[in-house]
C-alpha cells in the first residue's frame, strides 16, 4: 500500500474564510493489505470514500493517491458501470447562517466525461438533503464551483463528487466558504433618487455627457444615421461595431435604469436571427453568474433583460417591431429587473421554473457583493453580437425610475399612441368581426392633425382615412376610429398613423399590426368521426435492424395473454426507440400502442424527429401500471395525436423508475385525414372499475406556452 501524500490549493482566492475539505496533513492511508481500497483515512477517521452504481461495478475501479491528487481509475470497470460516487466527509459545521456558500473542487478527467459536484447531507428531520451542479470535463485541470443557499441548520453535510465516464479522474483540492452577497437595505433603497449619470445622443460623435469618463475606451466601425433626436448610432456585424465606455461614475452596478431608443434594420421578424446587444456591462472571466453583469438585448427579435444573478434569471418580454423606432428601458436592483416597452411595463415570460413566481427557493436573486465590473458596451458586446440597427438617446440613471418616470421619458419622443381594440380577427365571421376599432391618443398638450392608412403585407394601401383628424389640445384623450374588414383577405395588416401639425419629434408616424385569419381550419373536421388511413403496424422485436430499432440497457421478450411484447431493462433510464417512416413532415398522425398491464411499470414515452434540429415537445406522455392500480392482466391501448416535424420520426419508451420497466407489444401508425372532429364527451365510470385521476404536467410551469404561434411563423393566413 502506498503512502498517500496530498497537496492543497485554496480555490477561493482572496477569501480568508475558505476552508479546505481535504486534511491539512501530508498522509492519507487506505486499509492495510487492501489492493482495492474504498476509503481513505486520516487521524484515525475516514475522510474520503468511493462507491459505484450499480454496486457490483466496483470491481475493477481503483483508488490511489499519486503526487498531489486522489486518483479514481474506472478504465477497467465492468460495462454495467453507470456512475462513480466519491464523498469527502470532513465538514463538521452544521449551522450555515450566511445566505450563500461556495463549494469548489479542482479536478481533471477524460475529455467529454461529466463531473457532478454536490452538497449532500441530512436535514434535522432526517430527510436526504442535496443540491448539485455538473460540468463536462476537458481533459485538463479545471475548477468546478457550486453555489447554494444552504438550510440554516442541518444534521449533517458533506461534499459529494460523481463521475460519469471511463478513465482516470483526479481531485487536487476542495474548499468550502461563505460568499458575501448584495443585500437590499430598505432604508437605503427608499433614499435612492435617480440621477442621470450618462447620456449619449450620438449626433455624429460617441462622446457622451457623463458624470464619469464621457469618452469611449474603445471604438471601431462607428457610423451614424437618422435618429429620434438628430443622429443615431448605427451598429452592425458587417462593420464590426465596437463601442465601450468606462463604468465608474457612469453607472451603479447594484441598481439603475437603462433607457434607449432602438430601430432594428430587419424588415421581417424572420430576419432577426441571432443575439443583438443593445446595452451590456462587461462579462467577468469565467462564469458571469453571480457577477451582476446586467445586459439588455434581443434574442432574435425578442427583448430580454438579464441581471447575471447566480440562478441566471432574466426577463423575456415581447418582440420588437421591425424597422420601427421604439423605446426600451430596463430597471434593476437587488430584487431583479423590470422591462418597459414604449413607456409601459412589459409582461415578462420568466425563463424557467428555477426563478418562476411559483418557486419557493430563497435565492432567487443572489449577486456577489465583491463583484468588480469596470466597463459597459452600447450596441454590441465586446465587438460582436451587434444590435443590427440604430440606437439613440441612451441614458443611464443611478437608481430605478418609477413607472411614471419611464413613461415620461418615452413620451418626450413618442408623443401619440395607436392601439387597436383587438389584433386578431376571423374572415367571414360574425357581425363583430366585420369591423374593428382603434384609437389614436395624443400624449402632449399641443394641437395635432392625424391621417391614417392600412397597409397589406405587400405594402399595398387597402384603406385610409377620408379626411384629416384635427385635435385642438386633448392630451391623453383617445380618438376612436372604425375600420371595415369586409374587403380584407386573410393576412397581416398594419395601421399607420401620421401626425402632420405638431411634429413634436422625429417620430411623426406610429403603427400597429393586426391579423385576419381564414375561417377554414385544415386541422378541424365538421364530422363527428375521426377519419384515418393506416400506415404501419410495428411489433418491436430483437430481429429488427439498427436502422429500425435501438436500445440503451438490456431488452428482453415477454408474453401476456398469448401476445408477445418487448421490455426494457429495470434500471431507470433504460430505453428503446422505434423508428417511424412518415409520408408528410407536417402531417397529423394517430399513434397507438398496446402495452402489457401485468406488473409494476412507470414509463415515459416521447415522439420526436429522429434527427432533431431544435427542441421538440409535440408528444410527451407515458403510462403507469401496478402499485395502487391493480394489474388487469390484459393488454391495454394508449392513443395519441402527433404533430410531426419530419418524415423521419422516433418513438421512445423509457423506464422512468427503478424496477418498473417500459414495455410495448404493438405500435400502429395512421394518418389523420380531414382534420380532428369536435372533442367528445367522456362519462366517468360508475361501475366496479376504479377511477383513474389523470394529471397533465407542463414544464417550467408553462400552461398554454406551446399552444400558440409566433408572428414570424404565420405565413399564408
Amino acid at each position: 500500500m502506498r503512502t498517500f501524500i496530498v497537496g492543497f490549493v485554496c480555490l477561493l482566492g482572496g477569501l480568508a474564510s475558505a476552508a479546505s475539505l481535504l486534511p491539512d496533513i501530508g498522509t492519507l492511508v487506505g486499509p492495510v493489505g487492501d489492493d482495492f481500497p474504498r476509503h481513505l483515512r486520516a487521524d484515525g477517521r475516514t475522510v474520503y470514500s468511493i462507491s459505484t452504481e450499480p454496486a457490483a461495478a466496483m470491481s475493477g475501479v481503483r483508488l490511489s493517491v499519486e503526487d498531489d491528487a486522489i486518483v479514481v481509475d474506472t478504465s477497467d470497470a465492468p460495462p454495467a458501470l453507470r456512475k462513480t460516487t466519491t464523498r469527502i466527509v470532513t465538514i463538521s459545521q452544521t449551522e450555515f447562517p450566511e445566505a450563500c456558500y461556495a463549494l469548489r473542487a479542482t479536478v481533471q478527467g477524460p475529455k467529454g466525461a461529466v463531473a457532478t459536484l454536490y452538497f449532500e447531507g441530512t436535514t434535522l428531520a432526517g430527510k436526504h438533503y442535496y443540491n448539485s451542479t455538473n460540468q463536462r470535463l476537458t481533459g485538463k485541470r479545471q475548477e468546478i464551483t457550486h453555489y447554494y443557499s444552504l438550510a440554516p441548520r442541518l444534521k449533517y453535510l458533506h461534499m459529494r463528487l460523481d463521475y460519469i465516464g471511463r478513465g482516470e479522474f483526479r481531485i487536487y483540492a476542495a474548499d468550502l466558504a461563505p460568499i458575501a452577497i448584495r443585500r437590499k437595505d430598505p432604508a437605503v433603497a427608499a433614499a435612492r433618487v435617480p440621477q442621470l449619470l450618462f447620456q449619449a445622443g450620438f449626433d455624429g460623435t460617441a462622446t457622451a455627457t457623463a458624470q464619469g469618463n464621457p469618452e469611449p475606451l474603445a471604438s471601431r466601425g462607428l457610423a451614424f444615421g437618422p435618429g429620434v433626436k438628430g443622429q443615431a448610432l448605427k451598429s452592425t456585424l458587417a462593420a464590426g461595431t465596437l463601442l465601450q465606455y468606462a463604468l465608474p461614475g457612469n453607472l451603479v452596478p447594484e441598481c439603475g435604469t437603462i433607457s434607449l431608443w432602438f430601430r432594428p434594420s430587419w424588415t421581417r421578424p424572420a430576419d432577426a436571427k441571432g443575439f443583438h446587444h443593445l446595452f451590456a456591462m462587461e462579462r467577468p472571466k469565467g462564469s458571469r453568474l453571480g457577477s451582476g453583469s446586467a445586459f439588455l438585448w434581443c434574442h432574435d427579435d425578442v427583448i430580454r433583460a438579464d441581471t447575471s444573478d447566480l440562478r441566471d434569471s432574466y426577463q423575456r418580454v415581447r418582440s420588437v417591431e421591425p424597422s420601427r423606432w421604439q423605446h426600451i428601458a430596463m430597471t434593476w436592483d437587488e430584487d431583479g429587473a423590470r422591462v418597459y416597452y414604449n413607456g409601459q411595463a412589459a409582461t415578462a415570460m420568466p425563463g424557467g421554473d428555477k426563478y418562476s413566481p411559483l418557486s419557493t427557493h430563497a435565492d432567487k436573486q443572489i449577486i456577489f457583493r465583491d463583484s468588480q465590473l469596470k466597463t459597459f458596451f452600447i450596441g454590441n458586446l465586446r465587438g460582436g453580437q451587434q444590435c443590427e440597427g440604430l440606437i439613440d438617446d441612451v441614458r443611464v440613471y443611478s437608481a430605478p425610475l418609477s413607472s411614471e418616470q419611464v413613461l415620461a421619458v418615452a413620451r418626450e419622443i413618442r408623443y401619440f399612441d395607436v392601439a387597436p381594440s383587438d389584433r386578431y380577427f376571423t374572415a367571414k365571421g360574425g357581425a363583430n368581426d366585420r369591423t374593428m376599432q382603434f384609437t389614436i391618443t395624443p400624449r402632449q398638450p399641443n394641437p395635432m392633425r392625424f391621417t391614417w392608412e392600412v397597409l397589406a403585407a405587400d405594402g399595398r394601401v387597402v384603406a385610409a382615412s377620408e379626411k384629416a383628424i384635427a385635435v385642438p389640445s386633448a392630451v391623453d384623450k383617445p380618438i376612436a376610429q372604425t375600420l371595415s374588414l369586409k374587403a380584407l383577405l386573410p393576412g397581416r395588416y398594419e395601421i399607420r398613423v401620421t401626425e402632420s401639425k405638431c411634429k413634436a419629434s422625429a417620430l411623426q408616424e406610429e403603427s400597429a399590426s393586426f391579423w385576419i385569419f381564414d375561417a377554414r381550419n385544415p386541422e378541424t373536421s365538421p364530422g363527428a368521426q375521426l377519419r384515418t388511413v393506416p400506415l404501419a403496424t410495428i411489433r418491436p422485436n430483437l430481429a429488427m435492424t439498427a436502422e429500425q430499432f435501438l436500445h440503451l440497457g438490456p431488452v428482453r421478450l415477454g408474453k401476456l395473454d398469448g401476445r408477445g411484447y418487448l421490455e426494457a431493462g429495470d434500471a431507470a433510464g433504460n430505453r428503446f426507440v422505434v423508428r417511424l417512416d412518415l409520408p408528410d413532415a407536417q402531417g397529423v398522425y394517430l399513434l397507438e400502442w398496446d402495452y402489457p398491464d401485468d406488473k409494476v411499470r412507470t414509463v415515459d414515452i416521447l415522439a420526436q424527429s429522429a434527427r432533431i434540429q431544435n427542441s421538440e415537445y409535440e408528444l410527451q406522455t407515458g403510462y403507469i401500471t401496478g402499485d395502487e392500480y391493480a394489474n388487469s392482466g390484459q393488454m391495454l391501448t394508449q392513443k395519441c395525436v402527433y404533430y410531426a416535424r419530419s418524415t423521419d420520426a422516433a418513438l421512445i419508451f423509457t423506464t422512468a423508475r427503478e424496477g418498473a420497466p417500459a414495455a410495448v407489444a404493438e405500435i400502429r401508425v395512421s394518418r389523420i385525414v380531414d382534420g380532428l372532429p369536435p372533442q367528445g364527451q367522456v362519462t366517468a365510470s360508475t361501475g366496479s372499475v376504479p377511477r383513474r385521476d389523470i394529471g397533465v404536467y407542463y414544464e417550467d410551469p408553462a400552461l398554454l406556452y406551446d399552444f400558440g404561434c409566433y408572428a414570424s411563423a404565420m405565413p399564408g393566413l
